[in-house]
């Protein structure tokens, strides 16, 4: 009984197209070149790598201590108080103590009132001699109803003048009283209002210090937001740059080897016999 067996091997060979192999070589090569290039290693991206954010600026920083003393007492207003204090503590000054005074007369001149002077010669001369003449017919002259009688008759003629010159220093205290009060009210009131009125031109000149603060402030906040953006911006462009370099390294490393076809040129060959 005839029989046969056989036995062999097939190899395959992966070869290069000699049209593609100056290329491959040549790429080959260049892609070498670039891998010994600086920043072409990708274990110098395996370490943490954040995006920097930069920190407060120095505009940014002088905002923020000036920013307590804002709302601080302007010396406007540190006078414009001052004013108002002096303008209540004046104001509260009162004209009672012309106002209280009395115009009740108090006599103290009429020994050297004329009216009084002439009301008394005037009894001299025309009641006295006939109270005289009247009581020394009757034998009476040097009596004390003679004297009492003379005594009258000079209450007659001085009560009256006495009581004119007292309404009439009266009269005069009030009036002078009058013009004491009416001098110091007024006094008080121009006082009191040129207070208040120095006190709002302080408080005027303190708002606008407050403004002139708060505007300064905000160029430095203003200022200080504008440097930090640009610091911003360039930490991330800077992050972008690592970013893309990260790629071309893990690219012209790595990302070659997958773009090589697997069966370039492929040869096959057999090898056996057969019996």
């Amino acid at each position: 009984m005839a029989g046969s067996n056989s036995s062999g091997k097939t190899t395959s060979t992966n070869n290069i197209p000699p049209e593609l192999s100056g290329l491959t070589s040549k790429t080959a090569a260049r892609v070498g070149a670039l891998q010994d290039q600086p920043g072409f290693n990708p274990a110098d991206y395996i370490g943490s790598h954040p995006t920097q954010v930069p920190g407060l600026t120095g505009n940014q920083q002088s905002a923020i201590g000036a920013a307590p003393g804002v709302g601080n007492q302007t010396a406007g207003e540190n006078a414009a108080f001052g004013n108002l204090q002096y303008a209540n503590n004046y104001a509260g000054q009162s004209s009672m103590p012309y106002a209280g005074q009395s115009g009740r007369a108090s006599g103290a001149d009429l020994a050297n009132d004329p009216s009084i002077a002439a009301a008394y010669n005037a009894y001299k001369s025309q009641a006295e001699p006939g109270i005289q003449n009247q009581y020394g017919l009757m034998g009476l002259g040097k009596s004390t109803s003679a004297g009492d009688a003379m005594a009258r008759g000079a209450a007659g003629y001085l009560y009256p003048a006495t009581q004119e010159a007292l309404q009439r220093e009266q009269s005069a205290n009030e009036a002078r009283i009058g013009r004491q009060t009416n001098a110091s009210e007024n006094q008080i009131g121009r006082e009191t209002s040129t207070a208040l009125n120095t006190a709002g031109q302080y408080a005027g000149l303190g708002s606008q210090d407050t403004q002139r603060r708060l505007a300064a402030l905000n160029a430095l906040l203003t200022t200080g937001q504008t440097e930090r953006g640009v610091q911003s911006e360039d930490a991330a462009a800077q992050q972008q740059d690592f970013l893309r370099q990260q790629a071309l390294a893990e690219q012209g490393t790595y990302g070659i080897l997958g773009q090589l076809p697997s069966n370039l040129g492929q040869t096959v060959k057999s090898s056996g016999a057969s019996k």
